[in-house]
């Protein structure tokens, strides 16, 4: 990837990380912690806070790790173009019991046909496929990783190599749209994006997120 770069109680799990040995982030200087995303110092002016990223600064009022479970995801997608990763995830969201199979064509479907009336390729190697349907009462979420990269039809024309699936109920759309931005301003940071593709445990991408998410709270 580019240098611009909960508790779930599903029963099949849709992936398994190769191995034990995750990675730990690099620590940094004395303004780095928690897994070695940097933020400023406590005693530091608004005027240095402001030349960090957003979200190092902003609140996140939804957090990606509260939704999402090691068994969603999926640490190598088999997907090679953006309608065969949703298809990938859209099962992921099966297998692990956060859609009802007799659900699973409904979901995709509409996860497909929002994809066509505009791509959800953004920049940075980053795709946030999304939608919501009548037919779930808990927001539905997995996430994807391609390594050498998945044409996701993304805005700067490069390829992604994250996929955060989200479905959420239809009548939750303040939470669905809020959901979406903090997804969205989370993974702008680099450090994280690079980080997440580097991961070969589910367990290490979640608890690379909460990193994150504890160093932007």
């Amino acid at each position: 990837m580019g240098a611009s770069t909960g508790a779930f109680n599903g029963v099949f799990p849709c992936a398994a990380g190769p191995g034990s040995g995750a990675r730990r982030l690099q620590r940094g200087p004395s303004t780095t912690n928690l897994g070695g995303f940097r933020r400023a110092p406590a005693g530091a002016s608004l005027a240095a806070r402001r030349g960090a990223p957003s979200w190092r600064s902003q609140t996140l009022t939804v957090k990606l790790s509260e939704v999402l479970a090691e068994p969603a995801v999926l640490l190598d997608l088999d997907g090679r173009d953006k309608w065969q990763a949703i298809g990938e995830l859209s099962d992921c969201l099966v297998a692990t019991g956060q859609v009802p199979p007799e659900h699973r064509d409904a979901v995709h479907g509409a996860l497909v046909t929002r994809e066509k009336s505009m791509s959800t390729g953004m920049e940075n190697g980053i795709a946030i496929p999304h939608t919501s349907v009548p037919q779930l009462e808990h927001a539905a979420v997995a996430l994807g990783i391609s390594r050498t990269g998945i044409d996701f039809q993304a805005i700067d024309g490069r390829p992604t190599h994250l996929v955060i699936l989200l479905v959420n109920p239809a009548n939750q759309t303040k939470a669905h749209i809020r959901t979406l931005a903090e997804i969205a301003r989370l993974l702008s940071s680099a450090d994280l994006r690079s980080a997440l593709v580097r991961s070969d445990t589910a367990a290490h991408v979640l608890s690379t997120i909460r990193a994150a998410e504890a160093v932007a709270t």
